[in-house]
């Protein structure tokens, strides 16, 4: 393999492993954190979700898919399409499974702190653990798909 499919190659691989780590930090530290909140602020609860939420929105998975496309588009080697798909499988999976959770996170989290329709801090709870469920999913994604290109490697 040239020098360049190299570099794009181990690129598109940290890039991938990179963001399915940094989305597992950031979902087990942090909905943690939140639900200890909810008890006795679900409002904040809901405010440090969104901020843990802003901070999970990696693009870079779709660097590491153009990485991956680009080398099944040089070397005509399937493993990277099936790395580049999936990457780009953490679309359809957040909008098919985290959509739920989202929008009553995304309620909670516009609501002021004393309000007279609030809803019941159990229903933030059980949104945060099926958000974090998700997202733990989510997660395989992007590292199987850098996972496989680094064992091709080897």
């Amino acid at each position: 393999m040239p020098e360049i499919a190299s570099l794009v190659a181990t690129a598109g691989t940290t890039s991938s492993l990179f963001v399915s780590g940094a989305i597992f930090a950031f979902s087990a530290g942090g909905v943690n954190t939140s639900k200890l909140a909810t008890k006795t602020s679900p409002v904040l609860a809901a405010q440090q979700w969104l901020n843990i939420f802003n901070r999970c929105r990696h693009p870079m998975v779709i660097f590491s898919a153009g990485c991956f496309a680009w080398l099944k588009y040089e070397t005509n080697n399937n493993i990277f399409l099936a790395a580049a798909a999936l990457c780009m499988c953490i679309v359809p999976y957040i909008i098919l499974l985290l959509s739920g959770p989202e929008k009553i996170l995304f309620l909670w989290a516009n609501m002021k702190q004393k309000s007279p329709s609030t809803p019941h801090p159990r229903d933030l709870e059980r949104a945060l653990s099926r958000w974090e469920a998700a997202n733990m999913v989510r997660i395989l994604f992007p590292l199987v798909g850098g996972v496989m290109v680094l064992v091709s490697k080897m």
